[in-house]
């Protein structure tokens, strides 16, 4: 029964991300968040295979309480519930070698590649982790590797067909994006200097340190009293985190919700650290020492950014109270977007400049969505005219909003003024759409930080908004 009953979560959980691609639903929402708060179940149930009950604790709490976990669980973002549905799927999988099990973790898996791709980093070290329990097991025992095998094959058919079927505009789909999206969302090595730090404060420092000690006995190469059990532990936690690093740290986004997978990773590291050092009081004082210096580093850090630059726009790499704070102030200036831009009326291509004549954005994905959440809401159709990739994560889409053109290039101004020959690129591609636009007497909404940096032409029209 509970089997069936965490099936029927998974199914309601993944209907409810896909019509959030089309619509905003609140009910979607509210249970995409009632999902997310179960994940500290299945985390619990998995290290409970390993550790003892006091350690598993401490390794849910430094998951939970990570600094990426504490700003994803409030932001809405589909990391979350896709991480939570992936932890039901190991758990349930895992569990007892029932079919009813193997079927309901492909099932689970499934649901959370519906919802967010990112999880199918941790397949390979999952894979790796059932082989080598297969490896150590005796003789005549049950094989788990063949099961996980066809799980996730299944999953991943069920997965692909369901991206195909969906992918409703010209050139899109998984084969394109495997072609053109993800080699262009990677770059050269100049983005792992500022990815790494990133990664280890969205992490924890203090789980990172004590991670670090736990690994000591496998780099310094297989010692007598190191038992087999411990060390292919060792292994598939090293090996998540390091896909993971080798995956994200090159990506041109310095976004934290890229590292989610590898807060688990560390965790589990850090409890086997735990493991044989400590119990009782002990454990619990340095489980309370390693969350205090996951949460307070990155928030002083944060702060100290803030004083010494404070009209720099930088994602906060603080945890949950600065990173909320930071957010609030960026969605209420994104809010006024739709103002700026949008015509009340039909539109007219003749008439006086301004937003009626269209309109010219240069927005992050957060102003995308504000623009499109308003257009929603009772604006006219708007059908999409043509949709150019540009260099690195950047994407330029028109649409048919009434008689006139919005056209919307959504970028990362982070991008837009590193150096190198994609911020040449970028550069270069909006100054001539703002050329463009203010020619025509389109409306013309770009970032204060662009203009700070010196990259818009001057000098600017009459119909030209920073915001």
């Amino acid at each position: 029964m509970a089997v069936v009953a965490l099936v029927a979560i998974a199914a309601l959980t993944t209907i409810a991300f896909l019509r959030l691609h089309d619509i905003y639903d609140a009910d979607a929402l509210n249970m995409a968040g009632a999902m997310a708060i179960l994940m500290p179940v299945p985390l619990y149930g998995i290290l409970r295979w390993r550790f003892p009950p006091g350690v598993a604790f401490a390794g849910v709490l430094m998951i939970v309480l990570s600094p990426i976990f504490l700003s994803l669980g409030t932001s809405f973002h589909p990391e979350i519930p896709s991480l939570a549905l992936l932890a039901w799927s190991v758990y349930v999988f895992g569990a007892a070698p029932r079919v009813g099990h193997r079927i309901a973790g492909a099932v689970l898996l499934f649901a959370s590649l519906a919802t967010r791709a990112g999880g199918a980093l941790a397949i390979p070290p999952l894979l790796l982790v059932a082989a080598l329990a297969d490896r150590r097991a005796a003789r005549g025992t049950p094989r788990i590797l063949p099961w996980a095998v066809s799980a996730v094959v299944v999953a991943m058919i069920a997965f692909l067909l369901l991206i195909q079927s969906v992918s409703s505009q010209p050139g899109s789909g998984i084969w394109t994006f495997t072609r053109t999206w993800l080699p262009a969302m990677l770059s050269a090595a100049r983005a792992v200097p500022r990815n790494l730090p990133l990664a280890s404060l969205s992490t924890g420092l203090g789980a990172l340190a004590l991670a670090v000690v736990g690994m000591l006995p496998l780099l310094r190469g297989r010692r007598p009293g190191m038992d087999p059990v411990t060390r292919d532990s060792l292994i598939g936690a090293a090996a998540l985190a390091l896909l993971v690093l080798a995956f994200w740290l090159p990506n041109t986004v310095a976004a934290p919700r890229h590292f989610a997978l590898l807060v688990p990773a560390v965790a589990w590291i850090a409890c086997e650290a735990m493991r044989v050092r400590w119990a009782g009081a002990p454990l619990a004082l340095m489980t309370a020492a390693i969350l205090a210096a996951n949460l307070a580093i990155p928030e002083a850090l944060s702060a100290a950014m803030r004083l010494a630059q404070p009209t720099r726009s930088r994602w906060p790499i603080g945890t949950f109270f600065s990173s909320r704070q930071a957010m609030g102030r960026e969605m209420a200036r994104q809010r006024g977007l739709p103002a700026l831009v949008l015509c009340g009326g039909a539109g007219n291509a003749e008439g006086p400049p301004g937003p009626c004549r269209g309109a010219f954005i240069q927005a992050d994905w957060l102003g995308y969505g504000v623009i499109f959440n308003a257009l929603a809401r009772g604006g006219p159709d708007y059908p999409l005219v043509e949709e150019i990739r540009l260099p690195g994560p950047s994407v330029e889409r028109t649409y048919r909003v009434g008689n006139v053109d919005l056209t919307i290039l959504t970028a990362d101004v982070r991008v837009e003024q590193a150096p190198g020959p994609v911020g040449d690129a970028l550069r270069a591609i909006l100054s001539a759409e703002i050329l463009s636009a203010e020619a025509a007497g389109r409306t013309v909404a770009v970032p204060h930080e662009l203009a700070a940096a010196g990259i818009l032409p001057e000098p600017g029209g009459q119909t030209r908004r920073l915001y």
